[in-house]
């Protein structure tokens, strides 16, 4: 027990090993002194145990653990309250020289269980409990879907689970993951009532690709400022030059510690990363209201310095004021196409909340508005009062980056009709974008989600559209999910039934009628987020461990985990 303790003290403190046991005597220490009592010190000497024994135990803990998981599981299983698996899985590529070769696949299983029938009558949400649990990362050898599905046997096989009981997977789009070999096909292929999912941070990600793809002139631009501004040394440079005075070498343009100089400086850029588009509009937003002043700051620092390459040509691009102004509408499109990764962060599953319909259309209509509301002046860095000492009564937030940049009335209503051209350009690219990706991702299983809406009217609506949908659709056209459905007499008679009942219920009501749709949607769409951002934590996580325990082997690493 006392081995068990210190490590989990040492992983909750994110302690190494070999300082355990000083840690827990220094600490021994300060409380003697406190209590004038040394037996307490004593004692922490007596139990404490060695690096060596930390790492072996850690293994133990780790498998026994796997151990009282599967035995949970089968019981459950034998009890009839166990629904299923869902997955949430990506690849995770090593950094360090020492895996060169490897490529880890980190898999969350997200297991499913009914609540107490007693309960659902009152229940407001479906009644289902999730355990959340993390596989033995593994190697993948390969980028195919056989290679996946070899490793996904594996982490399953440690639960004493297998394909047949995944009812849902949620995958970033790769090639591994979709296509007639691909991850889901393989598991549709086990279990036909297998659901596929998309990770919504994705789909965010790529219709934010397309905007920037519909500006290139910008583009080019803004990614060799990037690299100027997160170089080295150049932000402390650029932060000294606009405080220092001139007889210094600066500009003087403000005070060390004024507002503007925080508001300007507050946050140093990153890199940017082509398949992250948050890193693009984070350059955009630091530029923001202060392109002037960056534009002075950067032309004397290349004069001092010599600059080569795109620089010059990016801070000449600075100088241009409606360029900057185009680079502000790019900056607030980005963020307005990035609705479903902010959704994803603040909402599980679609399931629980809305329907597919709904939550496309609300990303659909958050790209084309032109509104200003408080969300908006928050992105621009300005409030009302901001807007009223200016005199600005913008009608569009397109308006407000005018004014912001250029201030003077008359360039704004000489500058807004190409303002809006190019608004019209990038948000097209992105709302046709969204719609292909959307109507791609909205397979008919969306309907069968919405029957978990805990609104009864709109459930029973869902219903009734799916069980047309099923009737009117050719045997040979139904997906796998749709033939499992309409063949089943059992659960295509509850979804009828469903559909009927008056008064309006919701899916887990009705004193257990419809409890077939209920195990087989209820893990399907509710287990499970939809994003694969729990799998993208770890693997910040694991990169961190291994590059500060250069000796750490993967068997120790994912009892860590």
């Amino acid at each position: 027990m006392e081995k068990t303790n210190q490590l989990r003290y040492a992983i909750k403190n994110r302690i190494p090993w070999e300082r355990v046991p000083q840690t827990l005597a220094d600490a021994a220490a300060i409380l003697a002194s406190a209590r004038g009592d040394d037996g307490l010190k004593d004692l922490v000497d007596e139990l404490a145990v060695s690096r060596y024994a930390l790492a072996r135990h850690l293994l133990l803990v780790d498998v026994a653990l796997e151990k009282q998981i599967a035995r949970d599981i089968e019981q459950r299983r034998d009890a009839g309250t166990f629904l299923g698996v869902c997955i949430a899985t990506d690849e995770s590529p090593p950094e360090e020289p020492r895996f060169a070769g490897i490529r880890f696949q980190v898999t969350h299983l997200y297991l499913a269980f009914l609540d107490d029938p007693a309960t659902w009558e009152t229940a407001k949400q479906a009644p289902m409990q999730t355990l959340q649990i993390l596989a033995d990362i593994v190697h993948c050898p390969g980028n195919s879907g056989e290679d996946l599905m070899r490793a996904l046997d594996k982490q399953l096989a440690r639960w004493g689970l297998s394909r047949a009981d995944v009812m849902s997977g949620t995958g970033d789009g790769g090639g591994e993951n979709e296509g007639r070999l691909g991850m889901h096909a393989a598991l549709e292929a086990s279990n036909p009532a297998y659901v596929r999912r998309r990770c919504l941070p994705h789909l965010a990600w790529r219709t934010a690709d397309a905007a920037l793809a519909a500006a290139p002139e910008l583009l080019r631009g803004n990614r060799a400022l990037a690299s100027y501004l997160s170089e080295g040394v150049t932000w402390r440079r650029l932060r000294a030059l606009a405080t220092q005075p001139p007889e210094a070498g600066g500009l003087g343009l403000m005070g060390e510690f004024s507002g503007k100089c925080r508001d300007m400086f507050h946050k140093a850029p990153g890199p940017i990363v082509s398949t992250r588009p948050q890193t693009d509009m984070a350059v955009m937003q630091i530029l923001r209201g202060h392109e002037h002043e960056f534009h002075l700051l950067a032309r004397l620092d290349s004069e001092q310095r010599k600059l080569g390459g795109t620089t010059p040509e990016a801070i000449a691009a600075l100088a241009f004021g409606e360029a900057n102004c185009h680079r502000s509408i790019l900056c607030e499109i980005l963020s307005r196409c990035l609705f479903f990764m902010e959704w994803a962060s603040i909402n599980r599953t679609i399931a629980s909340r809305t329907t597919w319909e709904d939550v496309v259309a609300q990303a659909t209509e958050t790209i084309g508005a032109l509104d200003v509301d408080d969300a908006v002046l928050r992105r621009f860095r300005l409030s009302r009062e901001d807007l009223e000492s200016n005199g600005w009564a913008p009608r569009t937030w397109v308006e407000l980056a005018l004014l912001q940049i250029l201030g003077d009335a008359a360039l704004v209503a000489d500058a807004l009709p190409r303002a809006f051209a190019f608004h019209r350009r990038v948000t097209d690219r992105a709302t046709a974008h969204l719609a292909l990706t959307a109507d791609n991702v909205g397979r008919s299983h969306w309907l069968a989600a919405a029957i978990l809406h805990p609104d009864p009217t709109k459930a029973q609506a869902a219903a009734s559209r799916l069980a047309r949908h099923l009737a009117a659709t050719a045997p040979t056209s139904r997906t796998a999910f749709e033939a499992h459905l309409f063949g089943d007499a059992v659960l295509y008679a509850a979804l009828v039934d469903f559909a009927s009942a008056r008064p309006p219920v919701c899916v887990w009501q009705g004193r257990r009628h419809f409890e077939p749709l209920l195990r087989l949607l209820g893990p399907a769409f509710l287990a499970n987020p939809d994003h694969v951002l729990d799998c993208e934590r770890v693997h910040a996580r694991w990169q961190w461990l291994t590059q500060t325990k250069r000796a750490l082997k993967v068997p120790a690493l994912n009892g860590i985990l």
